[in-house]
């Protein structure tokens, strides 16, 4: 198997294991409407994390394996740092928005488009959460270089348009 073929699978397996965790639609709204529905939210985005990491140990390994004596990485199909940073960040915004919900369930109440807390403070974390989700995907879905990336594409791609509903 050549170098670009041992890529293009390994990108074929990263998609078809996030669809097979389902990641999709995890900002839809049903995913905000009761704790089971937040706790399976987060467990997409554990799972999807773990994909991306499995993903990388194996760019790493395909790189040792098929360019030995290239360390600067000229050339090299592996996913620039910064879009694979970025990746790992928004899934981490996305756990941290969910794992501050269910940290307050039952104080706090959704109507189908918004959220309303009890506590100011939860509500401007939350807030501040969501603002960092938004300007992430804002950021990449019209950067220029997208194609340069791997995993975040694919995340922008699997999230579609939904982002976290507001706090009122």
């Amino acid at each position: 198997m050549s170098y670009n073929e041992a890529y293009a699978e390994a990108r074929a397996e990263l998609d078809e294991s996030l669809r097979s965790v389902q990641f999709r639609r995890v900002f839809s709204a049903a995913r905000f409407s009761s704790a089971d529905s937040i706790r399976a939210a987060r467990r997409m985005i554990g799972a999807a994390g773990n994909i991306l990491r499995a993903y990388r140990g194996r760019e790493v390994m395909l790189e040792q394996t098929y360019r030995p004596d290239d360390p600067g990485g000229r050339g090299t199909l592996r996913e620039p740092f910064e879009t694979a940073e970025t990746s790992r960040t928004l899934l981490a915004d996305a756990d941290s928005l969910y794992g501050l919900l269910a940290a307050q369930q039952g104080r706090f109440k959704f109507n189908g488009t918004s959220l309303r807390f009890a506590d100011p403070r939860a509500a401007r974390q939350y807030s501040d959460l969501r603002r960092r989700i938004i300007l992430t995907l804002g950021d990449w879905r019209t950067a220029p270089d997208l194609n340069s990336g791997v995993t975040i594409p694919r995340l922008i791609l699997a999230l579609g348009a939904e982002v976290p509903p507001p706090a009122r």
